[in-house]
């Protein structure tokens, strides 16, 4: 093992003055101060008498381009922006929170943002099955499955329509919006349960569009009716008022497919459905793989997404958005429909093949 040989200030004293004044080699200082060139170039490189001691801990290493206010309000930069659209990027929050001149790199935005425990994780879209729900919906396929093999025209011939409500979130810049990432969101893990980006009547959006769609075979859109917020009052009258007018003089069953949606499966619901002499044809809950209309609702939203690019809509008004989604609802055509009601044998095929668990639709 070595030793450190102390050495004397008069020592120390001419090394530098050789080193600093005279400009003389390491090689040269060592042999006229007989010391080493290690030494030589230990007091060189060290302006104070001693060397410099370093304390370990949080101060090592470079020094932090982000300080302790900063990533308070990177955090808190966060949790507004998601009041305002879940999905936005790095970039947009490096943006909103005002910190691009902090000089920081996006790996450092990130290495923060990661240790306040928010992910860039995908997006949870819809409820999670239990094994009573697939045992559920197992049943259901093989019930319907045993139908099939004496009425094969149930689905687009017995039904009459499928009804279901959609809503549309309001953004005044719409470009913006169908350019940003739909398929993850920045959130912890304990919101894994409860921050969907469908669904969830909590999620962060803003103004919402309300409508209650119906669609038939060889018919397309039979209705699209706005409206404000869903009750068991609201939809009793709506059935009143519009389920007569939607069946035809072919439908003698009166059958119709709805989803579960507790404010249409109310006792007010249920009485206005049995006075009007019409049958829900029921779906297990959680089911959109089961339903028709769910695909209807997904191309509508990807025609306005493209729209929005295609015509460079960089702002827009609440009225116009109204009208762009309703004639965008309209617009599907009644072939587009009649597929998608003749493809739900084969989605009760597969909810069978895969006992209950949900499918890809």
């Amino acid at each position: 093992m070595g030793f450190l040989k102390k050495i004397s200030d008069e020592t120390r004293a001419l090394v530098r003055f050789l080193g600093m004044e005279k400009k003389y080699s390491i090689r040269e200082i060592a042999k006229k101060a007989k010391v080493s060139k290690s030494t030589v170039a230990r007091y060189l490189k060290t302006p104070n008498e001693t060397r410099q001691k370093y304390r370990k801990g949080a101060n090592m290493g470079r020094p932090k381009t982000l300080s302790v206010r900063d990533v308070r309000h990177l955090k808190r930069s966060i949790t507004k922006l998601r009041k305002v659209n879940p999905n936005f990027t790095l970039k947009e929050l490096i943006r909103f929170s005002g910190l691009q001149s902090s000089g920081a790199s996006y790996s450092t935005f990130y290495r923060e943002i990661n240790s306040a425990g928010f992910k860039y994780l995908n997006a949870r879209k819809k409820g999670l099955l239990n094994h009573r729900d697939c045992r559920k919906r197992y049943k259901f396929g093989q019930k319907c499955r045993k139908i099939l093999k004496i009425q094969p025209n149930l689905f687009h011939s017995s039904i009459s329509f499928y009804l279901d409500g959609v809503s549309f979130v309001f953004k005044r810049q719409p470009m913006q919006d169908a350019a940003a990432p739909k398929g993850k969101i920045w959130w912890t893990r304990s919101e894994g349960l409860r921050l969907t980006s469908k669904g969830s009547k909590d999620l962060p959006g803003g103004k919402r569009l309300h409508f209650l769609v119906a669609i038939a075979f060889n018919r397309g859109v039979v209705l699209a009716k706005e409206y404000e917020h869903m009750s068991g009052e609201y939809f009793s009258g709506f059935v009143k008022r519009n389920l007569s007018t939607l069946f035809t003089a072919e439908n003698q069953q009166k059958w119709f497919v709805m989803d579960n949606d507790p404010s249409q499966r109310s006792k007010v619901a249920k009485k206005a459905i049995n006075d009007s002499d019409a049958t829900l044809f029921e779906i297990p809950a959680r089911s959109p793989d089961l339903n028709p209309i769910e695909n209807l609702f997904h191309i509508v939203k990807k025609q306005r997404e493209s729209q929005a690019i295609s015509e460079c809509i960089y702002q827009e008004t609440w009225p116009e958005f109204k009208a762009r989604v309703r004639k965008t609802i309209l617009k599907i055509s009644p072939t587009y429909i009649n597929n998608l009601l003749l493809s739900i044998p084969k989605r009760i095929d597969d909810v069978i093949k895969c006992k209950g668990f949900r499918t890809k639709y």
